[in-house]
């Protein structure tokens, strides 16, 4: 429940071409999170997947604010791994938002990971150019959009 409550990981709104997006964001995460982020990103794929079978997402890797120190290679290969074997027809593209330089170097290991196919879908943008990608109506206001809706998890009853 922690894990729901960080908001590392959520779905909210449409791209302009009409897929859902989910946002990673990667500030939020620490290493010592791995196994349990990684169950987390299986089960909000798994249940975009079965609210809206056969649609594709735009997954939003929000870069912005954090270091290396919130970077988890395993977690990223895991993520690939996912889009590859497990849900293979459900990626349209990786927004990669704000990505600070540093990373790099990170991006030139990942890219070896990905498949070509990942490589093309691909995106790198800044919050000024990531309304080409979501419109202002749906574009998160910390990204400069309308939209001022946060993320929260009720906790559960009782």
């Amino acid at each position: 429940m922690e894990m729901m409550q960080a908001g590392i990981i959520c779905c909210h709104g449409k791209a302009v071409d009409d897929t859902r997006l989910v946002y990673f964001m990667v500030r939020k995460q620490t290493k010592d999170m791995k196994s349990k982020v990684q169950r987390l990103i299986c089960l909000w794929l798994e249940r975009i997947q079965r609210a809206e079978p056969g649609k594709h997402i735009t997954f939003v890797l929000d870069v912005s604010k954090s270091s290396l120190a919130n970077v988890d290679l395993g977690g990223i290969r895991f993520l690939l791994a996912c889009f590859t074997t497990y849900f293979p027809d459900m990626l349209e593209k990786i927004l990669i938002l704000e990505m600070p330089w540093i990373m790099n170097t990170i991006w030139k290991v990942v890219k070896q990971w990905m498949t070509e196919e990942q490589r093309k879908r691909t995106l790198f943008c800044s919050f000024k150019d990531v309304k080409q990608y979501i419109d202002e109506e749906n574009c998160l206001k910390y990204m400069g959009g309308k939209d001022d809706w946060e993320y929260t998890y009720p906790p559960l009853p009782g």
